[in-house]
């Protein structure tokens, strides 16, 4: 039976064996690099414990260099790093107490900057904040953005969670936090449900359309020269819906 696979990017058993003819210990072991290929390493020492040491840091430099996560911050942490990270115009307040950006950076708008803190303390922090980084998974994604729909509402907190979300893990991609792909892109879409049109009563669309008359004929109107375009006629048909047609007075 052949040797079970190593996880990528970790070591298998470190063996220490004396050689007789230089006196000093020879350790070795196997490394699976991020390219999935398992390679064996050696180091000398002039003991036991000296060589193992030395093979030890001689695969965590490996791992490094290969783009292993030496780091598993929580999500919350990587949140505030990204939220640090992304440029937003300096605001000062004017004499009428208005808050005003002073120049543009070339990075967001500070009312949507804003927007993103306030949507991580509300919903992501106290939901996902806890976990660490290496511990989000698509469906870890997709449950939470899914409990934010709760009786036919809340798809928009879902689908502004979703871009933040997958910005932070892209975030932590970057700067060797994450292995892999980002976990957001795969979670399924949230379907808004549809809702069936209701139509005006008759009497609605009277005033409706007296109101259009009103506002066309009213002296003082600026623009071009009022028409009829906006003046028409609704009939009833028997599914109960509405249609109008232009008519000429």
């Amino acid at each position: 039976m052949g040797r079970s696979s190593l996880p990528v990017g970790a070591w298998g058993t470190v063996r220490a064996k004396k050689d007789e003819v230089s006196g000093k210990w020879r350790a070795s072991g196997r490394l699976r690099g991020w390219d999935g290929v398992t390679r064996t390493y050696s180091k000398f020492g002039s003991t036991k414990g000296k060589a193992e040491t030395a093979l030890l840091a001689s695969m965590k430099e490996h791992q490094q260099r290969a783009g292993r996560v030496t780091a598993n911050p929580s999500l919350n942490v990587v949140a505030e790093k990204w939220l640090a990270s992304i440029e937003v115009p300096k605001v000062v307040v004017d004499d009428n107490g208005n808050m005003i950006a002073t120049g543009s950076t070339g990075g967001i708008r500070r009312q949507t900057w804003d927007q993103y803190e306030g949507l991580i303390y509300r919903l992501i922090e106290p939901a996902l904040g806890s976990l660490k980084i290496n511990e989000i998974s698509t469906s870890t994604c997709d449950s939470f953005l899914r409990s934010l729909v709760v009786g036919g509402k809340g798809h928009t907190n879902a689908r502004l969670a979703k871009t933040v979300l997958q910005q932070i893990m892209s975030y932590a991609i970057r700067h060797d936090l994450y292995v892999g792909g980002n976990p957001v892109r795969e979670v399924d879409r949230l379907n808004r449900q549809r809702k069936r049109p209701v139509s005006l009563s008759a009497a609605t669309l009277h005033d409706v359309r007296e109101a259009v008359r009103i506002w066309r004929t009213e002296p003082g109107q600026c623009g071009p020269r009022p028409s009829n375009l906006l003046a028409v006629r609704y009939i009833v048909i028997p599914d109960g819906h509405y249609r109008c047609r232009i008519v000429r007075h």
